[in-house]
């Protein structure tokens, strides 16, 4: 009996040596499992932080979309003004041009009227000597 006892109890210990082995093998499963889950908390945390950064990148790209269409808006005002105003100064020039023609024309005609009424003075003076 206490060979089989023995027997029993060596292969007890040979057993359990086997289970020792398989539960260092768990042991070491469940700390690299541990490991990968500490790196998918990691992946997540890094995930998590991306995600926020592109909502910021994306709410600022929007705010500078905004500004972009308030520069064009103003650019094509300005673009307007400016064509305005050299419509109106190309009248301005044609009015002016017109202005000075009517002046040159009646600076003329002073000149003529002026020459025509001392013509009439020579003659009035003529005409009262003679008289």
């Amino acid at each position: 009996r206490q060979q089989e006892t023995e027997a029993r109890l060596h292969e007890a210990m040979e057993h359990g040596g086997e289970l020792c082995d398989t539960m260092f093998a768990l042991e070491q499963r469940l700390r690299a499992a541990c490991a990968d889950d500490d790196v998918v908390s990691s992946l997540l945390g890094n995930v998590a932080s991306l995600t926020a950064e592109r909502d910021a990148l994306a709410a600022r790209c929007a705010r500078l979309e905004g500004y972009f269409v308030g520069i064009e808006a103003r650019l094509t005002s300005l673009q307007t003004t400016v064509r305005t105003d050299a419509e109106r100064k190309s009248g301005l020039a044609a009015h002016r041009d017109e202005l000075a023609a009517s002046l040159r024309e009646e600076t003329e005609t002073r000149e003529g009227a002026e020459r025509e009424l001392a013509s009439y003075k020579r003659l009035f003076g003529k005409t009262t000597r003679a008289l």
